[in-house]
């Protein structure tokens, strides 16, 4: 029989081992135990704006990494298309899309700026993200000189719109008045080629998936092409373009989910940003991708207006892209320099995505 001190000692030693295996069972801080929390939602979607256009090319390279990240978490990642890049922020705010990779980073800061709490955790590709495509009746007698266009009629998806503030900054830089312009909010990406087609805009700003099938159809030519940094910083800067977005609930409630899905995007980014080979990269493109763009000839196209948007990033935000970027939005130099503003852009989870694929950073 055991003596009452013996029975005590016994007692105190099982409740520190409990205390001990306690301590190692949580796998991250914050609240609650992370085995008592689901650590990624029973489905993804992922907003973009365009059904599978290339200038989203990262994401369909990361395709296999994406799948992967789904199995180890026990969800479904899906994307799902909007017309504009407006439409799929408000799909991320209202909660029918948990990421969104469909909205400039300056409609993003601009949401931000309005007390929305957003995280910014990755940039796709650094430019414009559009085309400049004149009307082929234009191509012999403007060429690529904009100030042909003054006087004319101009199309972008929406009032605002990073296409619109990147449209009108083309137009000053050549020297023209907006104010002497019209401007033509088209209401969508698949409404750009139309319009041009029928006269109802003389230019147009459009993705580069349309400005290649458009120039394919014989119905415009490219006056400028915003993601090339030779033609576009002289007139914007050094300009952020889409960024990987969740909410800031979305981010606090599944950490590790959100940094799997930042680390695939990182590795499908650096599969695509050094590749000039149109072929190359066509066989980069997820099947699903492929499919809806069957035809590689102008996959070949479309990739000669895009790739260099991905060769100039790495994925981080660096101060002069977010000051100049910034500086092409409708914000204030107070709403600017804002606490939601400041830290809307965080630079961790490309660090930590470098850090896990082991592989070396190529800013372009």
């Amino acid at each position: 029989m055991y003596r009452k001190s013996s029975i005590i000692k016994i007692l105190a030693s099982i409740a520190v081992g409990a205390v001990a295996l306690a301590g190692c069972g949580g796998g991250s801080s914050g609240a609650g135990d992370s085995t008592s929390r689901p650590k990624a939602p029973p489905s993804v979607a992922i907003a973009t704006s365009g059904t599978f256009i290339t200038i989203f090319a990262p994401l369909w390279a990361a395709q296999p990494e994406l799948d992967k990240v789904a199995q180890e978490y026990g969800t479904t990642i899906s994307f799902t298309p909007f017309g504009k890049g407006g439409d799929a922020q408000t799909a991320l705010l209202g909660g029918s899309a948990q990421v969104n990779a469909g909205t400039s980073s300056s409609d993003t800061a601009e949401a931000a700026a309005k007390a929305q709490p957003l995280v910014a955790a990755a940039n796709m590709f650094t430019g414009g993200g559009f085309v400049l495509v004149g009307a082929k009746k234009y191509e012999a007698e403007r060429g690529a000189d904009v100030a042909k266009y003054g006087g004319g009629t101009w199309g972008y998806t929406a009032e605002g719109s990073s296409s619109m503030v990147g449209t009108v900054a083309i137009a000053e830089h050549a020297g023209l008045k907006w104010t002497d312009q019209k401007g033509i909010a088209l209401g969508s990406i698949a409404a750009s080629e139309p319009a041009l087609q029928t006269g109802r805009v003389d230019i147009a700003a459009m993705d580069p998936t349309s400005a290649a099938k458009t120039v394919a159809n014989g119905n415009g030519y490219v006056v400028m092409n915003t993601n090339d940094a030779a033609l576009f910083e002289p007139v914007s800067g050094t300009i952020l373009g889409n960024s990987i977005v969740v909410t800031d609930e979305f981010r606090a409630q599944y950490p590790e989910f959100t940094q799997a899905v930042i680390t695939a995007f990182i590795a499908g980014l650096n599969k695509v940003k050094n590749v000039t080979d149109p072929n190359a990269a066509y066989a980069l493109m997820s099947p699903e991708y492929q499919k809806a763009h069957p035809n590689d000839v102008q996959f070949a196209d479309e990739w000669a207006l895009c790739q260099p948007a991905f060769a100039n990033t790495d994925g981080t935000y660096s101060a002069k892209a977010i000051a100049d970027t910034l500086k092409n939005t409708d914000l204030s130099p107070e709403q600017q320099r804002s606490p939601q503003v400041i830290s809307l852009f965080d630079n961790s989870f490309v660090e930590a995505a470098y850090k896990e694929l082991n592989i070396p950073r190529q800013s372009g």
